[in-house]
């Protein structure tokens, strides 16, 4: 019981998502207090986010890092998939090399792969990973300036955003992993639900967050509950049609990448059932839940 409670009080003092939650709040205050705060000083803490946001990006771009053993995976995996390969191993193959992770990050990595030639298979993929990065940060940014009622330019609110995602998340905001993809989806779930508009905007809405959250059940296996924040607006506004959009579009989404050839759901079930028999860790479920508190 001690070494456990030591373990998630040694997660949370190193994670950076901790940092983030203490800074946040005395952020927040800043910028309710407007002609109080100090000058420029958000402006300066907001560009310091940005520098090493950009340093960090830039360096997993640039060079080879122990953070590549996932994007090689990825790759490997995704080319041999292209080739033929299954995606998922069987339990008594005697070449293993299946990940939990659900089929949509490989199809994503797979499509990539299919555009450039191999040599540049590695660098492309990152580039891709990077890119649903930047994408998830200005879906959050766009969410900023719409729920945020204050006086800052929108770019400063942007800056604000993409420092506090980057050092929230660390390496799982821009890595080749499920993770990236499931902070595109959150965000731009987000995004669609706030600047729906109409009984029909509405109803497109649902869909596609619906969608969203059957592509990020595909990437993890509980990808859909960091949809929950934007179905909760659109629940709030048409339940009813909800109701019966969700299950649809949900199971239509996590469904849709097994019906591609090579992509398993039985193997992949199968070994998401080997998983279960290390039972609950306390220090996983700190870092999970911490993942999905800043999400």
């Amino acid at each position: 019981m001690f070494e456990a409670l030591r373990s998630i009080v040694g997660f949370v003092l190193r994670a950076p998502t901790a940092v983030v939650l203490l800074l946040w709040p005395i952020a927040i205050l800043l910028l309710a207090r407007g002609a109080r705060t100090p000058r420029y000083a958000i402006e300066i803490g907001a560009a310091i986010l940005i520098m090493i946001a950009s340093l960090k990006v830039g360096l997993y771009l640039a060079a080879a890092t122990p953070l590549d053993h996932i994007a090689v995976q990825i790759v490997c995996v995704s080319r041999g998939w292209i080739d033929g390969m299954p995606l998922y191993h069987a339990l008594d193959a005697q070449v293993r090399y299946s990940l939990l992770y659900g089929p949509f990050p490989y199809l994503f990595a797979g499509t990539i792969l299919s555009l450039v030639p191999a040599a540049w298979g590695l660098a492309a993929v990152k580039l891709g990973f990077v890119g649903a990065w930047v994408l998830s940060v200005a879906a959050t940014a766009r969410v900023a300036a719409i729920s945020v009622n204050d006086s800052r330019p929108g770019a400063l609110r942007a800056a604000i955003v993409i420092g506090a995602l980057s050092l929230a998340l660390g390496r799982l905001a821009f890595t080749a992993r499920a993770d990236a993809l499931l902070m595109l989806a959150a965000s731009a779930g987000l995004w669609i639900a706030l600047r729906s508009a109409g009984v029909q905007g509405q109803a497109r809405a649902q869909t596609l967050v619906g969608v969203l959250a059957g592509l990020a059940t595909a990437s993890k296996i509980h990808g859909a509950i960091y949809l929950l924040p934007a179905m909760a607006i659109l629940w709030a506004r048409r339940r009813h049609s909800a109701a019966w959009t969700w299950p649809v579009t949900i199971a239509g989404g996590a469904l849709l990448p097994f019906a591609l050839p090579g992509v398993d759901l039985e193997a992949h079930i199968t070994l998401l059932r080997t998983a279960t028999d290390h039972g609950l860790s306390s220090y996983l479920l700190a870092i999970n839940a911490s993942f999905a508190l800043f999400l």
